[in-house]
């Protein structure tokens, strides 16, 4: 899974163990480990997994614990979904803490940077955003794979590479993106498209 569940991934034991305590966590990674044999940390990226093993352990109350998750992820605004360039966006709001500083550390790379707005213009192969940014080759496809992994850049389609293999393209994750700072804490508003809102395994099970 890529996106938005990716991007949360890294975050999600952290805020369960803060609703649900470290007992219930070890409870948690036991059984995700002998139903599925993955990681909370991977079964975040499945969400519909981790579900089924918080409905396991805490029945009923698995609802409440899932909503306080997602509320301390990101907050979707209530105005309607905009169509800009052929794609409806809607404004999203990232709260939770170590995610929205994982955002701003990406963006404020300068190369990641320079990456990050070649990948929004269109889907593109890794070799032409590098040429368009005028990122070295040598150190730009470790910077790309930094961004797939960290869920900001997503797979659309295939184009070809130079020796005519069928590669994928990647676009960036979120388009205008604005980082706000306050006093102890920060958010990262953006618009995402619809269909990547859409397709995050976290935000359809929780809804």
């Amino acid at each position: 899974m890529y996106g938005l569940d990716r991007l949360f991934a890294g975050s999600v034991e952290s805020v369960l163990q803060e609703f649900a305590g470290k007992t219930s966590i070890s409870k948690i990674e036991k059984r995700l480990n002998e139903k599925y044999d993955l990681s909370i940390r991977d079964a975040a990226e499945q969400f519909h997994k981790l579900d089924s093993v918080l409905r396991e352990i805490f029945g009923a109350g698995a609802d409440a614990l899932e909503e306080n998750i997602l509320k301390r992820f990101i907050e979707v605004a209530k105005k309607s979904p905009q169509k800009l360039d052929n794609d409806v966006f809607q404004t999203i709001t990232i709260k939770e803490q170590n995610t929205a500083q994982l955002i701003a550390q990406m963006y404020a790379e300068p190369d990641k940077n320079k990456l990050l707005d070649a990948f929004n213009e269109e889907p593109k192969i890794i070799q032409d955003a590098l040429e368009q940014s005028k990122v070295p080759q040598t150190s730009g496809y470790r910077k790309v794979n930094s961004l797939i992994d960290a869920g900001l850049l997503i797979p659309d389609g295939y184009g070809s590479a130079t020796d005519g293999k069928r590669v994928n393209k990647y676009r960036a994750l979120f388009d205008n993106i604005s980082i706000n700072i306050g006093k102890n804490k920060m958010n990262v508003q953006s618009k995402i498209r619809l269909k990547d809102l859409k397709e995050s395994e976290l935000l359809q099970v929780i809804s």
